[in-house]
């Protein structure tokens, strides 16, 4: 809700938070109060805002009418520069440091008032879900206005933010930077939890004490980048959780500096290093959307509110409240051998074992045989595929399955057709004669309005030719030598955002054509951020092929996004990243905690194995749903780790236990659930016990199988069977090695 007072004092408040800002004598909007929700903040603005007696020290009072009111030593909404002000600004501009932009109006409504022309992701919700109040300052001199945008979220317990400047003057002007999001943090000590790694180590949660000075989380590329991600997390010294992210899928930067009094200033947004935007008379420019929410509680209980928010608010479409379908790849089989009659086989096995559907990936177009040539010749290979897509579709859909394929829509091979007839499509320096490289691929430049005509026809009619269910989407490289072949981007400040909104341009047109597409983002982990998840539907978040070493990615993603869009693949063994082996089951296992698909060879497959991969199937889809959209937590177990995901009613809850590597002496381990009902009595047993028969006698397992208490299950725990660590054997011993893994089912048991 928001509340607007005479002493023109904003509360935006959802069930459990408040966000408090207020105008002062000089027109500045000062941030008071974001946090738990306050009863009447009405009350006491006078309590909490700045009282201003003293000048102190260097700094700069806001002018001579005013010779104690300093702005540098003020929580804000909106910094600027040329005022006294030197902490890193919301907006900028170019030619002109001084900005001076005080209160002048503004309005509240339901809803959210959506992008002009929807070009880029933004959060999304109905009237009766959603509130928004604009507040208008205006620089009078510079006859530049800044709208700040708040959108409240009652239900979800979250703030969006985003920025608009209009240039109201009669001469262009450049902004050199227009950031989403300023939030001011009283004195505390700080910590910040963020997303960081590299290709198959992506997204692992560092900590950092914040102490005085800056530190900067960005991405300088047109992606997220796996090596960052824009969430993060701000921990207080009482253990409170302030939760941030971005729905933008590009070059953004985020700042925390924490200035000489303690106070903690963040500024969230546009890269500002590379970009520049030219405002003609009259234009306006629109900032991304930028989402916060807080708790006192925790950074548990606000990872809660973080993910439900992009499950709710972000995420959309026909697949927003579905089951994700159990896809199986040729991805790791075939690689580029792929064609008609292997397809249609492997497509029938799939069906007989349990799949939903059946991705073909690549090697499916053009004399597609390596990964150096053909990419942006998007027709099929009539070779391969005599009957074409139509019929390939045709045939995959009368066996009952969803077909899709894989694509790598925004590169394009310097050995194609598409770079030999329009090389000015392609984004690269034509002056140089050497350029930056990946297998020899480039990047489509979708700033051009006729590029992005061109991809979303190739796709839109390769979708329609074939019935596709299911677009995998990849993308295999950054930019490198960027070189302006039109005038829609009249800067090099202006390509990255511009590629941007090209590429969500693209992603609002087909997703608006076929509603019933289900769209994977398949680029590893290199983008997945909210604003991604505003058109697909699903992430391949890791390149990652080990399930093991993936853990340390999916426990950071999970942190701050909804397993419902993880896709979790069970690939072959030994891994292709390490080599290393893991047994079928505990790939499996592992892989059960999100989106699960299986690339591997089934017509290779024992009889043995089949009858495992029958039983992982039947069991996850027995599942799904808590797995999908259940209440994940990780705990420790000593030195192993336990996830559990449980049901909305805490009536089946799934653990799973891990042992990474397997030591002496630390056979004895008490295992302990924390999101049970205390008042409720559970049975509890491993999932290898409720399979085959034949599947017994081929992975015989130790049988652990307990009823017990809610409450003993939470605190004192259950005292597991000794591992078996050669100091003596009994055949109830727990069988471990390094890398494997049990799965729990725990049941609440009727009353009698």
């Amino acid at each position: 809700m928001i509340e607007c007072g005479n002493n023109k004092t904003f509360h935006l408040y959802t069930d459990n938070l408040s966000y408090v800002f207020g105008v002062t004598v000089t027109g500045h909007l000062e941030h008071l109060y974001f946090g738990k929700r306050l009863r009447d903040p009405f009350l006491n603005r006078r309590a909490m805002e700045s009282k201003n007696l003293a000048k102190e020290g260097f700094s700069l009072a806001i002018d001579r009418t005013r010779p104690t009111v300093c702005l540098e030593g003020m929580m804000l909404e909106c910094t600027t520069e040329g005022k006294g002000d030197f902490r890193l600004p919301l907006v900028s501009l170019e030619e002109n440091r001084t900005l001076d932009l005080r209160y002048c109006d503004h309005r509240a409504y339901a809803g959210i008032r959506r992008y002009k022309e929807n070009q880029i992701a933004q959060a999304v919700m109905d009237e009766r879900n959603a509130e928004t109040l604009e507040v208008l300052l205006r620089d009078e001199r510079e006859k530049i206005e800044v709208t700040l945008v708040y959108t409240i979220f009652p239900r979800l317990d979250a703030v969006v933010r985003r920025t608009m400047v209009r240039n109201a003057s009669q001469a262009p002007v450049r902004l050199s930077s227009c950031a989403s999001l300023q939030l001011d943090l009283a004195p505390d000590r700080y910590t910040l939890l963020c997303l960081a790694g590299t290709n198959a180590a992506e997204a692992e949660v560092t900590s950092t004490e914040l102490g005085r000075g800056t530190h900067v989380l960005q991405s300088r590329k047109i992606v997220t980048g796996t090596d960052s991600n824009p969430a993060y997390a701000v921990i207080g010294r009482d253990g409170c959780a302030y939760m941030g992210n971005l729905i933008y899928s590009g070059a953004y930067k985020e700042t925390f500096s924490v200035q000489a009094d303690g106070t903690l200033h963040i500024v969230s947004g546009l890269n500002d290093d590379l970009f520049c935007w030219l405002l003609e008379p009259e234009e306006t420019f629109e900032s991304p959307d930028a989402v916060l929410t807080f708790s006192e509680r925790g950074l548990a209980d606000a990872s809660l509110r973080m993910k439900n928010f992009i499950a709710r608010a972000v995420l959309r479409g026909q697949w927003k409240d579905r089951l994700r379908p159990l896809m199986f790849t040729t991805a790791d089989i075939t690689g580029h051998a792929i064609d008609h009659d292997k397809a249609v086989s492997y497509a029938g096995k799939a069906k007989a074992l349990g799949f939903d559907g059946i991705i073909i990936d690549d090697g499916w177009f053009s004399v597609r045989r390596g990964r150096n040539t053909s990419l942006g010749d998007w027709y099929v290979n009539p070779m391969k595929f005599p009957h074409g897509l139509k019929e390939l579709g045709a045939a995959i859909h009368r066996q009952g399955l969803m077909f899709g394929l894989w694509f790598d829509i925004q590169t394009v091979s310097r050995n194609s057709n598409l770079f030999e007839k329009h090389p000015e499509w392609v984004l690269h320096d034509p002056k140089r004669k050497n350029w930056a490289s990946s297998d020899d691929d480039f990047l489509l430049d979708l700033t051009q309005t006729k590029v992005q005509d061109w991809v979303t026809e190739t796709l839109s009619h390769i979708i329609e030719t074939a019935k596709l269910d299911w677009v995998r989407w990849d993308l295999s490289r950054p930019e490198s030598d960027i070189y302006l072949n039109s005038d829609e981007c009249r800067s090099q400040g202006e390509f990255h955002h511009r590629y941007v909104m090209g590429l969500s341009n693209i992603l609002n047109t087909v997703t608006r054509r076929f509603p019933n597409l289900f769209i994977e983002n398949h680029a590893g982990g290199a983008m997945f951020d909210p604003g991604t998840l505003n058109y697909c539907h699903a992430v391949s978040f890791s390149r990652n092929t080990d399930p093991v070493s993936r853990m340390d990615s999916t426990r950071g993603f999970m942190l701050f996004y909804p397993q419902c869009v993880m896709m979790q693949a069970v690939e072959p063994t030994p891994d292709r990243i390490f080599s290393r082996y893991t047994d079928t089951d505990s790939r499996a296992n592992i892989s059960f905690f999100g989106i699960l698909s299986y690339s591997v060879d089934v017509a290779g497959m024992k009889e043995d194995e089949l009858v495992a991969l029958r039983q992982q199937i039947g069991f996850y889809k027995q599942y799904r749903n808590i797995f999908q959209f259940g209440r994940i937590k990780v705990e420790r177990l000593g030195d192993e780790e336990v996830w559990s995901v449980a049901s909305g009613d805490l009536s089946v809850i799934l653990a799973l236990y891990v042992e990474r590597n397997l030591k002496a002496g630390r056979g004895r381990e008490r295992l302990r659930i924390t999101q049970v009902d205390e008042n409720a009595d559970y049975r509890i047993f491993a999932r290898d016990h409720i399979q085959t028969e034949l599947k017994d006698s081929l992975y015989p397992q130790e049988l652990e199988c307990y009823e017990v208490s809610g409450d003993v299950l939470k605190y004192a725990g259950i005292a597991l069977a000794d591992k078996d660590t050669g100091n003596g054997y009994n055949e109830d011993m727990r069988k471990l090695s390094d890398r494997s893994t049990r799965l729990y089912i725990i049941r609440k048991l009727e009353k009698k």
